[in-house]
């Protein structure tokens, strides 16, 4: 072999051997507390509680008491909002005003990017 054959070989070697280097240090490394703390949640399902929580306790007072009563807000879903409500009377009055209701709960939840609302009728989630 050649001397230049060599070298180019040994400094090959060198870099892989750096690298080799460089990602035992990566994997040896201790977790963050920072990086930590959101995985836990995500697992523990906390933060879906809150959030679904909030989503309904602002529903309630977006329905206001005319309605609060016989509707329970749902889960999101491509921008929907599911609203369970007691009978198809009470459907058919939120789809008369469901525009205005929209408005009213993006601007007291601009996060939750809500672009409309499904409503169902389920009175089996309305009895205590």
């Amino acid at each position: 072999m050649s001397s230049m054959q060599q070298d180019f070989d040994e400094h090959e070697f060198d870099q892989a051997a750096r690298l080799i280097d460089q990602r035992r240090i990566y994997a040896r490394r201790p977790r963050t507390i920072d990086r930590l703390i959101p995985r836990i949640i995500a697992r523990s399902g906390v933060a879906g509680t809150q959030a679904s929580q909030e989503l309904d306790s602002t529903w309630k007072q977006v329905a206001g008491k005319q309605w609060s009563n016989c509707t329970m807000a749902g889960p999101v879903r491509r921008g929907s909002l599911e609203v369970f409500v007691t009978d198809s009377m009470v459907l058919q009055e939120l789809v008369f005003h469901q525009q205005d209701l929209l408005q009213q709960l993006n601007q007291k939840l601009p996060q939750t990017k809500i672009s409309a609302f499904r409503f169902r009728v389920d009175p089996a989630r309305f009895k205590h």
